[in-house]
Order: C-alpha cells, then sequence, then structure tokens
C-alpha cells in the first residue's frame, strides 16, 4: 500500500506573482495539472509525480473539501490570490518539499508567519511546522511526548521541560523557520 505523507499548506500570494504561477496553480486546483511555458525550470517539475503529486485527498486526516483550492479574495482582500492544498501522497521523491521551494517565494506572508505542516502517516508523533521566509531552517520538527515525558524534540533536539517556555516563546518569535 505504501507510505503516505500529509501536506497542509494555506497561503495568500504576492501580487505580483508571474501569470505562468497563477495559470498553474489555476489547472491544479481543477484537477487538470497544466506545465505554463516558463516553470519547467524548477525542481519541482522534474520530479515524476510533479502532476498528480497534489491530486490525491488526504488520507491521514482527511477533509471534504478538494486537494487544492486557489481563488481571488474578492470580499475580504480584493486582487488577493489564496491557495489552500490539503492533500497526502507518497512523497517518496521529496515532491512537497520541492512544490514549498516553488510556491514559497510567492507567498505574501510575514517573517516567522505559519504555513502549514508535513506529517508521515507513519510517524503521525512527528510533524514538521512549516514557516515563512525560506531559510536553511525552513521545517520545525515537533515530537510531543506524554506527561511526564522528556519535552519536545525540536530539529532533532531534546528540550526538557524547563526548556519548552523557552522553545515555545522562541516559535512565537519566529526564530524556528
Amino acid at each position: 500500500m505504501g507510505n503516505y505523507t500529509e501536506l497542509f499548506v494555506r497561503l495568500e500570494l504576492r501580487k505580483d506573482a508571474p501569470e505562468a504561477v497563477l495559470a498553474a496553480l489555476a489547472a491544479y486546483s481543477r484537477g487538470e495539472p497544466d506545465l505554463p511555458r516558463g516553470l519547467a525550470d524548477h525542481e519541482f517539475f522534474d520530479s515524476p509525480d510533479w502532476d498528480r503529486v497534489l491530486s490525491m485527498g488526504d488520507y491521514v486526516t482527511p477533509t471534504a473539501q478538494q486537494p487544492v483550492q486557489f481563488w481571488m479574495d474578492e470580499v475580504d482582500n480584493p486582487d488577493q490570490w489564496r491557495l489552500i492544498v490539503h492533500c497526502s501522497a507518497k512523497n517518496y521523491h521529496g515532491s512537497f518539499e520541492k512544490f514549498l521551494d516553488w510556491i514559497i517565494p510567492y507567498a505574501d506572508a510575514r517573517p516567522g508567519e505559519f504555513l502549514g505542516y508535513v506529517l508521515n502517516e507513519d510517524n503521525a508523533d512527528e510533524l514538521r511546522l512549516i514557516f515563512y521566509p525560506p531559510a536553511d531552517r525552513r521545517y520545525l520538527t515537533v515530537v510531543e511526548t506524554s506527561p511526564g515525558g522528556c519535552g519536545i524534540v525540536i530539529d532533532g533536539e531534546v528540550e526538557t521541560p524547563q526548556r519548552e517556555l523557552e522553545a515555545q516563546s522562541a516559535i512565537n518569535r519566529g526564530e524556528y523557520h
């Protein structure tokens, strides 16, 4: 059956996002992925599953929505494109990470803003949070332990219970990204 990974990302796009990016996201949201001219040079589009990796509904934490939602927010923020991706796939080629590398530069977000998460079904206790802007430490890995456990693990470092508050403060300040 295979190992599935869940991706959830929610963002607004910059107003200067290229038309080719908007066209690619619109095609994905219709369930008809297409490679507009000018996008083939990104590593995401070299992935063997780029055209279907975002198309599968989410089986880890299922919702009734389409895997890719892309729309112009004409009510709350006119002329602002919004994107929500909530899907699951066998992420053997690292396609989710490549997708994030491709789309995050077009995000209209504040430094340290939470954008989403990546969760593997076989390691559901480990959650990788995604923050803006892209940096060496874009992902923050959080592992919760049971009460009385050793604390949380952030980027592979065990945090003691007394340091949990410091770690949470750092997260809130956007120092982990």
